[in-house]
């Protein structure tokens, strides 16, 4: 087929219609996803992984992943939501597999891979006044964006540097779209009030000697939750500071405008021979479109929407009961659950902490767990009835918010019951 098809006519095709035609056997049809695609998923892994080598392997690993599902991809599917799901998990794999977290970059350092991630590109922001002072905080922007753990980072550089929207997200967490759309702007609320803060103390000081006293008198040395709150303190009766925040370049702007990551010359293209190396010779089986989530792990998938669930709530702790197809997130899971999700009061997720629940007529503990990075527990195989939930261990510094260490809770028959409680530090 791709001999009837020019390549000027390929490249005029949309996603969906090159996705159409790679489905029935059309090599070339492929190559132009990946010629269109390969820069922002090279972009997008490079930041998540710190590391060229394991960016290429990963961003190799994506299109090979993708090629060989294929012919799973709903034709209402996003091609670029598919895709960008296959990535991202992909190296969220990698790193757990590894047991490591992304090296945190240091701003300064003599370092290629470093460097190159925080150089603005000035024509993205218009205003060359904006510019110029979007170049001057750029470093800090990234550092305080590298800060988020890397579930959250990947959420955020989809959303802002990969231009996938609300729509977008929800495929790639398998959520409602209100959910998504919730957990972003508190994302992008919480990223532009701590780089704000984090601005105002490294800069703003030198402008105000208010300020700089009052982080002084508070032996502030490094940014913190305590250093953020003396600035905000700060800043709410200060003119001058008030008038300098006011000036600031969104720091969401400054991230979007961060010049792609540049794989190494031929990078791209010994990755795109090795891809289409394994072009299927026999095509593609025809199997039942599943949507967008056939490539992923239906465990990931859960756990995700876990995170979602935990963002979405402002404070306290709530119980939602959740059955049949009120939720999209319960949908991932059947019969009697039970998902504890802790988040800290910027939506962040709170590992950790330790949750026993004693049933009420014997006194005996039913379910004991700890949560996990992403700030979740789950009881996937509850048996309805009333228990005493009881809070035994928190992290170092953190503490409930408005509510008590016990609750009584009934799970009831067939039920998946969520419950969300917001943490504070005590510097908050």
């Amino acid at each position: 087929m791709s001999a009837q098809i020019s390549t000027q006519r390929l490249h005029r095709l949309s996603d969906g219609e090159l996705v159409e035609l790679a489905q029935t056997g059309d090599r070339d049809a492929f190559a132009e996803l990946y010629d269109r695609y390969f820069d922002r998923v090279y972009d997008f892994l490079t930041r998540m992984m710190r590391n060229r080598s394991e960016a290429e392997d990963i961003t190799q690993d994506t299109f090979i992943r993708a090629m060989n599902s294929l012919g799973r991809l709903d034709s209402t599917s996003s091609f670029k939501s598919w895709l960008f799901t296959i990535a991202r998990n992909t190296a969220l794999n990698r790193l757990e597999r590894s047991g490591r977290s992304r090296p945190m970059p240091v701003v300064g350092e003599d370092s290629d891979d470093t460097l190159e991630l925080y150089i603005v590109d000035s024509d993205r922001l218009g205003n060359p006044q904006d510019a110029v002072q979007a170049e001057a905080v750029a470093s800090l922007v990234w550092e305080a964006a590298s800060g988020l753990n890397p579930k959250q980072y990947s959420l955020l550089d989809l959303h802002i540097r990969q231009g996938l929207d609300s729509s977008d997200i929800a495929e790639v967490l398998n959520v409602n779209r209100n959910n998504a759309y919730v957990m972003l702007n508190r994302m992008k609320a919480a990223l532009a009030e701590t780089v704000t803060a984090y601005i105002m103390m490294n800069e703003g000081r030198f402008d105000c000697p208010e300020l700089d006293t009052a982080l002084n008198k508070a032996t502030i040395g490094r940014f913190s939750p305590a250093a953020r709150k003396v600035v905000t303190r700060h800043v709410d009766s200060c003119a001058l500071c008030q008038e300098r925040q006011s000036e600031l370049v969104s720091p969401v702007a400054i991230l979007g405008a961060l010049v792609p990551a540049p794989a190494a010359v031929g990078v791209k293209d010994s990755i795109r021979e090795n891809v289409l190396g394994q072009w299927p010779a026999a095509g593609f089986t025809a199997e039942p479109a599943t949507g967008i989530t056939s490539a992923l792990d239906p465990r990931l998938l859960l756990s995700l929407a876990s995170i979602v669930i935990g963002i979405a709530i402002l404070a306290g702790l709530i119980g939602q009961s959740v059955t049949g197809g009120g939720s999209d997130a319960a949908q991932t899971q059947s019969g009697t659950a039970l998902t504890l999700v802790f988040t800290g009061v910027d939506g962040m997720p709170v590992d950790d902490v330790g949750v026993q629940l004693f049933t009420i007529d014997a006194g005996e503990s039913a379910f004991g767990a700890v949560t996990d990075a992403e700030g979740t527990m789950s009881w996937d195989d509850a048996e309805s009835g009333i228990y005493d939930l009881v809070i035994e261990r928190l992290p170092a510094g953190v503490d409930l918010a408005d509510a008590e260490r016990v609750w009584r809770v009934t799970i009831e028959s067939g039920e998946h019951l969520v419950l969300t409680a917001t943490l504070h530090t005590s510097s908050d």
